[in-house]
């Protein structure tokens, strides 16, 4: 198993009525434009080390707002960010750093094109850009499959 890519994400949505952000343009390269500007900012899936995941990590919760919302700098945000590359285990296929940066991202484009900063306080939209970075973060990610072959009750 393994994250949506963001051309299958932007293939998904353009099924979807996006309003203004229905009518994607060519870009030079011959692909569609993003449909937010935080998607341009990189494909967590073409990242190939932990410190080019951290650092576009960084860019999604700065890019979001989440350091003045918090009241903080970058440098903690890129702090909380490779500490959340390191809290994730790198051993599961799919519950790892990668799928937290991707989740992010996807989550704070939603987020943005959906207006959530005119509906709930900067806190709140903080929380979600935080919480959404390290959701699977541990030392054991506990897999949808193991809860089934287990039977367990919790996920």
């Amino acid at each position: 198993m393994r994250s949506v890519s963001r051309s299958q994400l932007q293939r998904a949505l353009a099924r979807v009525d996006l309003g203004e952000h229905a009518e994607a343009e060519e870009d030079p390269e011959g692909g569609p434009e993003p449909l937010h500007p935080l998607m341009a900012r990189g494909d967590p899936l073409a990242a190939e080390t932990l410190d080019e995941l951290a650092e576009l990590a960084t860019e999604m919760l700065v890019a979001s707002g989440v350091h003045t919302a918090l009241g903080v700098g970058r440098a903690e945000l890129e702090r909380y960010a490779r500490l959340c590359s390191v809290g994730y285990n790198a051993a599961v296929p799919f519950h790892n750093f990668r799928h937290g940066v991707s989740v992010t991202q996807t989550a704070a484009t939603i987020a943005a094109m959906g207006g959530l900063a005119e509906r709930v306080p900067p806190l709140e939209c903080a929380a979600l850009h935080v919480s959404a970075l390290g959701h699977d973060m541990g030392p054991v990610s506990y897999t949808h499959l193991r809860a089934h072959e287990t039977k367990a009750n919790l996920v």
